[in-house]
């Protein structure tokens, strides 16, 4: 029984506290929505932990007489929402198991929690505390919310602020992306593709309002709007197709009320730039370009575009991308690109200078965003899901980066506004399905075949054809599932975090995966009889996307380990890691044979277009050689070639057969809809060669949320 104390009793369990006299439930620190009844049932689960708690006790309370005719489907109701919002499951709890026939009973870990004034607030202090992601962890482990945060950011708590909220910005049907505050804080600018429409336009909307006022109009896409400080202006950049196959790619300023726009700058029309930033003083422009030939760079311009000079140039093959001013003008921070799954945030004096690295992450970063005092720089580490990924800060001064425990993992474009005491974010906002078609050619039509109202992904034949591993959100969080051949009988087999991408052994009792619960993605096996997992890589990198060895004895993954992402192979029994290639690697995969290893290349965005491609490597050593320029990620190799998603016909997506013998190409499939990918492979042809899975997309929208509370 949980101890009482003045008439209240907050209880704490994992990451979660929960105040049983306000029926209040906080994640981390931050408030999670539950509905009365779910919160009610969670109470009574908590007061008599371990004890199977009656459907009966539960109808009695909960349900006055009169009612019972919906108690049914009104207790299933509240439960499912209950879980929901615990992140946990029937088929394998975490928290709450059901007993047939009987009730519930509460499993996991209970305590009591200490009493509070306060609650949790980030505001930046100077430094940064050196703690280890294990040391972090184990006080999470312990429920010491408060520590956990106050440790991991350097962050203070205050008493005059509330607990940190999320709540809608801006919720329209379709993609609001890049916002970004008016000086003031009580207005949002952003770009948005509504869903009759294939092109962004700007929009400009009031905190706190759904109503929008649209600025721009076709042709063309208008997007990533940027305030100007004294609010009278909007920067843009627009990109419009002058004739066919030349596209224009300018930057252009306009009013925040609408009416006419005026270009002041015209750019590298394949420059993958998107963020323009306004000195404080409004004087100045940084964005990126290049010049001709030259390398691509960060540069600055007066605000009406009569001048323009270069601050920084990439190194060759790299990009610099995404320029921020720091609050003061001084300094402006940017992204440095180097393939497109490794970015890192870099500062510049914004006089001229030798710019300084401020990560080595060896990981995907998004556009670095200032707090409003400049002491930290925000930006997202990205995971292989599409769509976002987590918030992080990192001391403007250089210092170890540090996640925000935020319970969004789909954050992108982040915008502080000036004063500090608001923070939006896009949050992706979108499910995938498991389609299957029949080979070759047939004329049946494609089905639906693993399908939620979620996310579905990363399909995987057993061996013997008979069971199907795929990733999924189906039940709230993130977790590797096992089907039967047909899709029925769908069973939960582990949580992963961001990773999945699972990988059958030839003798079909174990299954490799991906995974970063602690915070750099590994590689990891499960036995399927009894779910015990093993831990096959590790270190201060990024492990990704394992593939058995034919004998069964190694595992294949894509590593970043040396700055850029390579092959390496793992035994399976003594962990010994071997690096396969020395020129780029990704999506490794053995063939039948077990004489060579097929693979990807990172590429370079917008520089390195010779990376696109299958290539292969022998496994005992040699040169590397190109395969063919087809296949892009979706491929799947099997003895009489390789199978690929073929996705340039937009109306009229394809399977192809890469034929090794003859290299002849062949269609053996229509997809109906393009082919995607979450994270893995996504493509899967079954071990009789007359099936293959792929992914689409059903539904992918865009919502703007603003974060309310705490200072940033």
């Amino acid at each position: 029984m949980v101890a009482r104390s003045n008439g209240r009793s907050r209880v704490s369990f994992g990451l979660f506290e929960a105040d049983l006299s306000s029926g209040e439930l906080y994640k981390s620190g931050l408030r999670v929505h539950l509905q009365d009844k779910s919160f009610r049932i969670l109470s009574m689960l908590l007061e008599r932990p371990g004890e199977v708690v009656t459907r009966e006790e539960v109808k009695k309370q909960l349900w006055p007489a009169g009612t019972f005719v919906a108690f049914d489907q009104g207790l299933d109701t509240a439960l499912q929402k209950l879980r929901y919002a615990l992140g946990d499951s029937a088929q394998s709890p975490t928290f709450i198991e059901t007993i047939p026939r009987r009730g519930y009973r509460f499993i996991a870990s209970v305590a009591s929690a200490r009493e509070s004034t306060t609650r949790i607030v980030f505001k930046p202090t100077l430094g940064s505390h050196p703690h280890s992601w294990s040391f972090r962890r184990t006080l999470a482990a312990l429920g010491l919310v408060a520590g956990v945060l106050l440790l991991l950011f350097g962050f203070r708590t205050k008493r005059d602020h509330a607990s940190l909220e999320i709540v809608p910005l801006a919720t329209h049907p379709g993609w609001q992306r890049d916002p970004n505050f008016s000086p003031d804080g009580n207005q949002i600018t952003f770009d948005y593709v509504d869903e009759n429409s294939h092109s962004p336009d700007v929009y400009v909307q009031a905190v706190g309002d759904q109503k929008m006022l649209r600025l721009t109009t076709p042709p063309g896409a208008s997007y990533c709007p940027s305030w100007s400080p004294d609010g009278k202006s909007i920067a843009y950049q627009h990109s419009v197709e002058v004739s066919p196959g030349h596209p224009e790619r300018t930057i252009m300023l306009m009013s925040p009320l609408g009416g006419s726009q005026r270009t002041i700058r015209q750019l590298i029309p394949e420059n993958g730039s998107c963020r323009v930033s306004w000195s404080p003083d409004g004087n100045l422009l940084a964005y990126a370009d290049r010049l001709s030939t030259e390398a691509t760079g960060i540069f600055l311009m007066s605000a009406d575009g009569s001048d323009s000079r270069r601050l920084t140039t990439a190194p060759d093959k790299m990009l610099d991308d995404s320029p921020a001013f720091s609050p003061d003008g001084q300094k402006i921070a940017f992204v440095r690109i180097s393939s497109m799954s490794t970015r890192e945030i870099y500062v510049v004096p914004s006089s001229g200078g030798e710019p300084t690295r401020l990560t080595f992450l060896k990981e995907d970063l998004g556009q670095p965003v200032w707090t409003s005092d400049g002491r930290r720089i925000l930006f997202t580490v990205r995971g292989p899901a599409s769509g976002g990924g987590s918030l992080y800060a990192v001391p403007s001064r250089g210092g170890k980066p540090e996640r925000l425990l935020l319970p969004d993992s789909s954050i992108s474009s982040p915008t502080v506004s000036a004063r500090g005491d608001k923070l939006a974010y896009e949050k992706a906002v979108f499910s995938m399905a498991i389609w299957k078609v029949l080979i070759p050619n047939s004329a049946e039509p494609n089905t639906r075949f693993i399908a939620s109202t979620r996310t579905d992904s990363d399909p995987s034949f057993s061996p013997d054809g008979t069971k199907i591993a795929f990733d999924s959100t189906r039940d709230g969080i993130e977790a590797m599932w096992l089907c039967d051949a047909d899709g029925a009988n769908p069973l939960r087999l582990a949580v992963v975090h961001q990773g999945g991408s699972p990988s059958w052994a030839p003798d079909g009792t174990r299954i490799a995966f991906d995974d970063r619960h602690s915070g750099r993605s590994h590689i990891y096996v499960i036995e399927v009889h009894d779910r015990n997992t093993h831990q096959i890589s590790e270190g201060d990198f990024d492990d990704e996307v394992p593939s058995w060895s034919v004998d069964g004895k190694s595992i294949y993954f894509a590593s970043n380990r040396t700055g850029t992402y390579e092959i390496w192979k793992a035994s399976t029994g003594t962990k010994k890691v071997v690096q396969i290639t020395h020129n780029g690697g990704l999506f490794p995969s053995e063939s039948p044979d077990g004489r060579f290893v097929y693979y990807n290349k990172p590429a370079v965005p917008y520089l390195d277009g010779e990376a696109r491609g299958l290539w292969r490597i022998p496994v005992a050593g040699g040169l590397e050689r190109l395969v063919t320029r087809d296949p892009d990620r979706l491929w799947y190799i099997r003895p009489e070639g390789i199978y690929f998603a073929d996705n340039t016909r937009k109306t009229d997506p394809v399977l192809k057969l890469f034929e090794l013998q003859t290299q002849a190409i062949l269609v053996v499939g229509h997809l109906g809809k393009e082919a995607t990918s979450k994270g893995g492979h996504n493509l899967a042809i079954s071990p009789d060669g007359h099936s293959a899975l792929y992914v689409r997309v059903e539904t992918w929208n865009g919502e703007l949320m603003l974060v309310k509370g705490g200072s940033w």
